[in-house]
């Protein structure tokens, strides 16, 4: 049983997967399976998507992790790893640093709204969980209404899941709590 399939029995959700497709090309044998399960806790909807290369590629695709809001609360945020460049180009420059956490400061880039990063950025259970994932948080202009986190490694286990997921939990109530 693959990662999806158990984090959905747990929670009782949803689970589909498209048969396993594959193709011959010039680097060789590829195979290719989209995996979705949906779930929802504590009235959220949530759910995570995979869609599987293997073969002659080991690349895949990574998780897709959405959380959705239900209605759009105009909020934008963009939190990514800091890239060696980014540092050092914060080196020579003065920039203000948007959290408590001087760990968070040096791994992650932060933007968006300024009032929501501030929240955020105070929290210290939120500064404490995401110090040590590598990860791509997002609520954009195209799917407002999404927040989406993309976890750079994959999941590693239940107990990673339900990490990530109480960060995204964190994240939606500092926007609910924002836009009231």
């Amino acid at each position: 049983m693959n990662i999806i399939e158990e984090l959905v029995k747990k929670h009782q959700g949803e689970y589909s997967q498209e048969f396993e497709k594959s193709s011959n090309m010039i680097s060789g044998h590829y195979t290719y399976q989209p995996q979705q399960g949906i779930v929802i806790i504590d009235g959220t909807k949530i759910s995570i998507n995979i869609k599987a290369v293997g073969g002659a590629s080991r690349t895949a695709e990574p998780y897709r992790i959405v959380l959705h809001l239900g209605e759009n609360y105009e909020s934008r945020l963009e939190i990514f790893p800091k890239t060696n460049l980014k540092r050092f180009i914060e080196f020579f420059t003065s920039s203000k640093n948007p959290t408590n956490s001087i760990i968070v400061n040096k791994q992650f880039c932060f933007s968006g709204d300024k009032g929501l990063i501030t929240k955020l950025g105070i929290d210290y259970s939120f500064c404490n969980m995401i110090q040590d994932e590598n990860a791509y948080i997002l609520i954009g202009k195209k799917y407002p209404n999404h927040i989406v986190l993309t976890p750079s490694y994959g999941i590693n286990s239940i107990e990673h899941f339900e990490k990530l997921l109480s960060i995204l939990k964190l994240i939606e109530g500092k926007i609910k709590g924002y836009n009231k």
